[in-house]
């Protein structure tokens, strides 16, 4: 059995027909790497592998500068720990990886830095894969400057730092998460496409809840300066602490956000913290069934720098009971004019009192909407009677 390779050259290798297995026969002694022809290969597997066990091709190809393309199509999973880690690690003339037929990644760390650094890199498919489990594709392409296309589409669950930084710092243009239906741990997207500036359109039309995780989309898609719109309308409810933290933070063009359907059922920490911090053209944002800011520092600073917000209605939000709940909240938002919260009644507040600090520092003019009911719970508390540190702010009960 062999790895084909380009201009008809074979590497041998160890291992049984459908599962390319550990030896330690498979490396050279130059630092674990398998020694490398003269020539640029384009790199098929043999046809006859459709899995690769722990380990197998952990560094294998590392920092090398004639692989030109890699076919990994014949394999359906990786079931190895570190399976493929560093496998291409800046292997800097790699244009096209084809593991398209590739349906799931259970080994942790399978392909960990797998193809990071491969600056040349312009397309990658995974149109076959269904699930990620821990740490599967972390740091997978990072750094792959010139990755313009990269199809996951049929991808439906991601586990644990599942795609932890996988396309940081990429040029892809559209990501498709039609069918990502469940994020089975915590910071399964944490990162994953941070830095990715020429990214325009993310969708998602089946994710329905966060299953109690934490830091799901934990800086996803943080100074992704092209993105213009995030509809998550399919979202239903937010279980996961620190969900948004810094989610959206300096995506200088997004001008609407859609998590019109999420409520939240606990009291989780820092779910918006920074979320929208920098998105200076924001303008639209449905949060029409959020129901409660129980957690600490809930929304701290999490529309901060969003000078074009005009506008914001709290139409669900009937608790407010973490502290700092909205602290910073709408800090230097200069265009802001209205704030309203209609849900909240005289039981919302439970034992703190600094749910408001500062929540218009650096906003001049805007108005501050509350029922009548309660007045005599809230009226005298230091952050309304201060204005919420806003310049000239107008504070109504008369709702």
């Amino acid at each position: 059995m062999s790895l084909y390779c380009g201009n008809n050259k074979v590497a041998p290798i160890v291992g049984s027909i459908t599962k390319y297995v550990y030896s330690p026969l498979q490396r050279s002694i130059n630092n674990g790497k398998l020694s490398m022809p003269s020539y640029s290969i384009n790199y098929t597997m043999d046809p006859t592998i459709t899995d690769i066990d722990k380990y197998v091709m952990s560094y294998a190809y590392y920092e090398s500068n004639k692989i030109i393309s890699v076919d990994l199509s014949n394999l359906t999973d990786i079931t190895g720990n570190r399976a493929l880690q560093y496998a291409f690690y800046n292997c800097i003339n790699l244009t096209s990886v084809d593991l398209s037929n590739l349906v799931s990644v259970y080994g942790q760390y399978a392909l960990y830095y797998a193809f990071a650094g491969c600056t040349n890199l312009e397309l990658v498919d995974l149109s076959s894969l269904t699930s990620i489990r821990e740490s599967g594709l972390q740091y997978a392409f990072y750094g792959c400057t010139n990755l313009a296309s990269v199809d996951i589409s049929s991808l439906t669950s991601i586990g644990y730092y599942g795609l932890y930084y996988a396309f940081h710092g990429s040029k892809i243009t559209t990501i498709n998460l039609s069918n990502l239906a469940t994020l089975t741990s915590s910071y399964a997207l944490a990162y994953a496409f941070y830095y990715c500036k020429s990214l325009t359109s993310v969708s998602f039309n089946a994710l329905k809840n966060f299953n109690g995780n934490y830091y799901a989309f934990y800086y996803a898609f943080s100074n992704c300066t092209s993105l213009t719109s995030i509809d998550l309308s399919c979202l239903e409810k937010i279980d996961g602490a620190n969900a948004f933290y810094n989610a959206f933070s300096s995506c200088s063009n997004l001008v609407t956000v859609d998590l019109r359907n999420a409520e939240i059922d606990y009291s989780l920490n820092y779910v918006f913290y920074y979320a929208f911090n920098g998105c200076s053209k924001l303008e639209n944002v449905y949060l029409n069934k959020l129901n409660r800011a129980n957690g600490s520092s809930f929304m701290y600073y999490c529309f901060s720098g969003c000078s074009s917000l005009t506008t914001m209605t709290f139409q669900s939000l009937s608790e407010i009971k973490g502290s700092q709940a909205l602290a910073y909240a709408f800090n230097n938002c200069t265009s802001l004019t209205s704030v309203s919260f209609p849900a909240l009644t005289a039981d919302s507040f439970g034992s703190y009192t600094n749910q408001f600090n500062n929540m218009l520092q650096g906003v001049s003019g805007c108005t501050v909407h509350f029922p009548a009911a309660i007045q005599s719970t809230i009226g005298s508390w230091s952050s309304v009677t201060g204005g919420f540190n806003g310049t000239n702010t107008t504070v109504l009960f008369d709702l």
